[in-house]
């Protein structure tokens, strides 16, 4: 009896170290504990600003906005990209190249929704439906990436965008490097140590 307990706590643990080693884009902090209006990429190590807190900002005021000495910067063209990769995993087998497309794929849709829980909700066509942010290129071409959602569609976007540097309706991607804390064993190490321990525990329960 003892030993299938064991099992069963060895396979919740497998389970447990592989739901942290896939959590890729998760919620975090801003300025305050617990505001949640930031997202952390464990993947890239970058923070994200929520789009919902830059949405009246401007490239021209974003700075003046920003909370000071946290090293936050405007995102590149190419951390932007891959962030898209991260938050749409499987766009580019369903749609093929980036650009503006009308969904109905239910895993997308819900990767928006997703996406739109963590970075927040912005006001191009208002109404709580769009989660949209604008970045500079490497030759200063604004681009848009984000979606909205209209009666079970999704619409996903990274396309050049005509607007002003002083659009207040979608908001900045803005970014920094994620602080680095205390050393944390990675999840496979944790995952060692625990089956080890688990073993120990076995042998010492046959012994008895």
């Amino acid at each position: 009896m003892y030993l299938k307990m064991l099992k069963a706590a060895a396979a919740g643990l497998v389970l447990a170290v592989s739901s942290v080693a896939n959590a890729g884009l998760i919620e975090a902090d801003y300025t305050d504990a617990g505001d949640n209006l930031a997202v952390s990429d464990t993947v890239s190590s970058l923070t994200w600003l929520d789009l919902s807190v830059s949405n009246d900002w401007t490239f021209a005021n974003w700075e003046s906005f920003i909370a000071r000495g946290m090293g936050w910067r405007l995102a590149t063209a190419q951390e932007v990209a891959d962030l898209f990769n991260a938050a749409f995993p499987t766009f580019s087998a369903v749609h093929g190249a980036i650009g503006g497309v009308d969904t109905t794929d239910s895993a997308l849709i819900q990767n928006f929704t997703d996406f739109r829980s963590l970075f927040g909700t912005t006001t191009l066509n208002g109404g709580g439906v769009d989660t949209y942010g604008l970045y500079f290129t490497a030759n200063n071409v604004i681009r848009m990436m984000g979606a909205s959602a209209w009666a079970g569609t999704s619409r996903i976007f990274s396309t050049n965008y005509s607007g002003s540097t002083s659009e207040t309706s979608s908001g900045l991607y803005i970014v920094r490097n994620t602080p680095t804390t205390a050393s944390v064993p990675e999840p496979a190490t944790i995952a060692i140590l625990g089956l080890g321990l688990l073993g120990l525990a076995a042998r010492r329960t046959k012994k008895q």
